[in-house]
Parts: structure tokens; sequence; C-alpha cells
């Protein structure tokens, strides 16, 4: 006859486990780890260049930085 403590299942032997497989699956797939890697890069490229306009910085005075005092 089977123990019940040997029947018990472990949920975080069971996740690891699965994160694992999947893991090794991922990687095995290099187009989707270059598509993972790669599409935010070219994003944060193309819409910070699209952007790029409109964060120029003013010349910087003593006001700019401290409104409440004068120099």
């Amino acid at each position: 006859m089977v123990n019940a403590t040997e029947l018990r299942v472990r949920p975080w032997e069971v996740v690891g486990t699965l994160a694992a497989r999947e893991l090794v699956r991922f990687f095995r797939q290099r187009n989707r780890v270059f598509g993972a890697i790669g599409q935010p890069i070219l994003f944060w490229l193309l819409f910070g260049a699209g952007l790029s306009g409109s964060f120029r910085l003013a010349p910087a005075t003593w006001n700019t930085f401290f409104p409440a005092t004068w120099r």
C-alpha cells in the first residue's frame, strides 16, 4: 500500500520543472530569442528617434532650476 505522504505533490517543484522546460524550449528557438530582444530595441530606437525633437534642452539658467530664488 502507498503512503499518503509519498503521493504529496510539491507545487514549487512542479513550477520549477515546467519553467526549466519552457526556458530550454525558448532558447533552442533562436528566432524567438532574437524576436524577444530585437523587437523592443527596434521599437525604442524608432520611438526615440521620432520624439527626439520634443526633448531638446533649453539653455539653463539659475531660475529654471530654482524658480523661487533670484540672483
